[in-house]
Formats: C-alpha cells, structure tokens, sequence
C-alpha cells in the first residue's frame, strides 16, 4: 500500500531500495504437489509451480492477452521428482521435466545469488558425497536473440549446466558452498548466418563460479557471505540497477556486444537476533567489473562499480512487527 502527492505511486526499480521499496505490485508463487507412487522407500511427486502477479490498481483484473495491464500467470515449473531410485544415491532427488537448479536469494533485495531458470532438464538435488551434497541440473532453454535495432528476433536454443558442492561444515553451525554454471548455444546455420551478416547480434558463451559461507547463530538468525565472478552476459547482469540476478539474458532477450568482460560480486546478507522483540536483517551487495555491455545505457563500460547496501530493523511481537528501512545505492561507470 502506498501514496504520492500527485497521482498513484508507481513501481520503479522494484527492489533496488529494498524488498517492497518502489514496489506496488502484488506477484505471487503457487506450487502444487501430488504424491503419485509411495512404496518400499521409493517416492514418486508431481509438481507444478505457478507463477505470477495480480494487478492492485484497479478492482477488476483479469488475466489475460491484456496490453498495459499488471496481471500474469505462467506455469514456470512442471516436473517429477523421485527418491529412492538411484542405487548410488538413493537419498537424492531425483528430477524430469521443467525445472532448474535451486535458487539462492538475497532476501532484502529479492535478487538471487543462485538462479538457473526453469527449463525442460534432468537434474539430482542433495546427493550426498563426502562431507557435502551435490546439486546438478542439465536444462534446455529457447531464448531470444535480437537484431542491433531491437525489432527483429531470432529463437536460438541453449544449454546450461549448473552444479554446486555444499553443505561442507567448516566449524560450529558454519557450511561452505562452491558451484559453476555453464551456459552455451546450439546454434543452426541459419542463426550464425543472420549473426554474421544481418546484424544480428553473436551469441557469446557465459559462465559462473563461486563459493558461499554460511554462519548461523543460536540465537536464531544468520549470516551469509558469498564470491561470485562471471563473464558476457551474466556479468552484464550484474551491473543493473534492479533485477540483477545471475541471467544469462534480459527478460528473456539476449542482446548486447559481449566481449568477455568480467565482473565480480561480493555479498554479505544475514538476520540478526537482539533480545526478545528485535531483529536486524541486512544486505551488501558490492560488485565491479570490465568491458561489460550496460542493459541501462546500451554502452560498453569500460569499468563499472556499485554498491547497495541495506538495513531493516524490526520490532514488536509474532503478532504484531513494526519495519523500518534505510537504504543506500551509490555507482560508478566510465563508458567507451
């Protein structure tokens, strides 16, 4: 809810200042479960995860093919998963279907640290090796590749391999991650010929690797502190102002001169305790890089730094909590 002096408020930069800051939409996850097969230590579920927002403008919002309007649905998750039928990891989780890799979110901002997106795959969750678990997914994504004017499209086909090592203890209530991820095209000759020749743009290999350390506290709360540094595409994602998750493209659409520029992020995220009736959750997202294409101004930045940092205070009861926010997001670019 939120008002403004001269008309109503509009969502800008959704989470930039801040889970909920300049936000006033009402988006929503769904997942739906059915257990299909439960026998003999084997399990069968399917799910489906449903997607979407639901307009607070107006009193009547349908869904639907409507241009300007806020309300949207997708089934952006559709698959089986299984335990109990792998015999060299018969704890894990097994899955089909549209799905991806876990995602890993900085909650006061609502970017992720970890975001593969859901797509047709195959993929094993919390396979015990070692000290730790893997995670693995193998997914097939159809993505958008657009000519230098913006108007003109192509569909190109990609494969992205995610895998992650964690829950490796460290100390007392302390666990380590490592992951990658890599993304790269299937391309016909058609679609390099309309790179090569039609202006559109070339499609540039893109990957991720990381590591992440996890602190909880008996008290109740935790810290997280993750390294991550990527290359083209999701380097560029991690220079925006809002939105900036780990995405291979922008809302779906790859564009952009990528020329191997690098960039680095650095997160810290945590919940804190303090007595009975206090929490303080936080969030720093510090993150550099070079030669990497702005979404923002369409320009190459030859260096590129930003740093957001955000605390939350909250007090009261289970019941009732009253928040507060404070918030800063200085940046600096130099373009070509």
């Amino acid at each position: 809810m939120g008002t403004a002096s001269h008309g109503s408020p509009k969502s800008w930069a959704i989470g930039s200042l801040g889970r909920f800051g300049n936000e006033y939409s009402g988006w929503f996850d769904l997942q739906l479960k059915q257990r299909v097969y439960n026998e003999n230590g084997k399990r069968v579920d399917a799910v489906v995860m449903m997607d979407g927002n639901v307009g607070q403008q107006y009193s009547t919002g349908w869904f639907g093919d409507n241009a300007g309007g806020e309300n949207y649905m997708q089934f952006s998750d559709m698959y089986v998963t299984t335990k109990g039928f792998l015999p060299f990891a018969p704890e894990a989780d097994f899955w089909v279907g549209k799905h991806g890799a876990p995602k890993i979110e900085i909650q006061m901002l609502d970017w992720k640290t970890q975001r593969t997106d859901a797509a047709a795959g195959v993929g094993l969750e919390n396979w015990k090796v070692g000290p730790g678990k893997i995670d693995i997914a193998l997914v097939r994504e159809d993505v958008d590749d657009y000519d230098r004017s913006l108007q003109n499209k192509q569909q190109i086909n990609t494969n992205t391999i995610d895998l992650r090592y964690k829950d490796i203890p460290l100390w007392d209530k302390a666990t380590l991650m490592v992951s990658g991820r890599y993304v790269t095209a299937n391309e016909s000759a058609s679609e390099k010929d309309n790179q090569d020749n039609n202006g559109y743009y070339d499609w540039k290999d893109t990957w991720m690797f990381g590591t992440s350390l996890t602190q909880k506290f008996d008290k109740g709360g935790f810290n997280e502190f993750s390294f991550l540094v990527a290359n083209n595409s999701i380097a560029s994602n991690f220079g925006r102002y809002a939105g900036a998750s780990p995405f291979t493209t922008f809302n779906g659409r790859y564009y952009g001169d990528h020329t191997g520029g690098t960039a680095v992020r650095l997160t810290s995220q945590g919940e804190a305790y303090i007595g009975d009736h206090f929490i303080v959750a936080n969030a720093i997202v510090y993150s550099f890089g070079n030669d990497i294409y702005s979404y923002e101004t369409g320009a190459t930045l030859i260096s590129n730094l930003f740093v957001r940092l955000f605390a939350r205070p909250i007090f009261g009861t289970n019941i009732t909590r009253q928040v507060l926010n404070w918030a800063i997001s200085p940046s600096k670019q130099r373009c070509e």
